[in-house]
This record gives structure tokens, sequence and C-alpha cells, in this order.
């Protein structure tokens, strides 16, 4: 995360996705993808956005359950690159903010950033 941002004056939340590495001309070349959040740009998160935070929860969960085979092909298709799979499968799975907001969520970044705190938190141990 960097710290300070000088159009806002706050925080931005980068991350990404490293693709497995192809061979181009001998050499294992890697595509990466990233996506920087200016988080001084959005008001600070208030106790109301925990609704849709769990509506996003339970709509990703009930995707989870329901179709398990068609998620874990949409995982596949995003870290293999084939984006105009993954996106096809989303589609029809209704991953989408539009759709995450019909059913009162809409939080997909507030999601993200309690993954990515619980996934530091599993390789990094902050439970020592």
């Amino acid at each position: 995360m960097q710290q300070t941002n000088e159009m806002t004056g706050g925080a931005k939340f980068t991350f990404g996705l490293t693709r497995a590495a192809t061979e181009r001309e001998g050499f294992p070349v890697s595509h990466q993808c990233l996506a920087t959040i200016d988080l001084g740009a959005r008001e600070p998160m208030r106790s109301t956005d925990m609704a849709k935070v769990v509506a996003d929860a339970e709509i990703v969960t009930s995707l989870l359950k329901d179709h398990p085979d068609e998620m874990v092909a949409l995982f596949n298709s995003i870290v293999a690159g084939r984006d105009g799979e993954a996106k096809e499968i989303a589609t029809r799975l209704g991953l989408n903010e539009e759709s995450f907001q019909r059913q009162e969520g809409g939080m997909w970044f507030w999601i993200g950033m309690v993954g990515v705190v619980i996934l530091g938190c599993v390789a990094f141990g902050c439970d020592q």
C-alpha cells in the first residue's frame, strides 16, 4: 500500500495478478495486471457500509455453493490469462457490480480489502 497521495491526501491500495510465465524467445515472460484504488477519493467507510459487505459476501458464498464448477473455471481462466473466457463466465454468473447492487450489495472493494488482510495474515502469520 502506498501511503501518500498528493491529490487527495489519502492512501492508495494497489493489487495485481501475475500470470504464469510463458516462454518467449527462450525466456520465461510473465504478464502482470495491476489495479490501484485511491482510498483518499472516497469518504471513510461507515458502519452502514457493512450491510453491503455482508450482502456481497453472501452473494459470493451463494455462487460458490450453487456453481462450484463455474467458479473453478472462472478462477482457472483468470490465472491462465484467458480474459475472454473469464469475462464470459463472470457475465453468465452475474459477477458484476450492477448485479451486486441490485441485490443490496456493491462493495467489491471492501470484500477485496478483507480478503487481502486475511490472505496476509495466513501468509505472514499475523496470529503469532
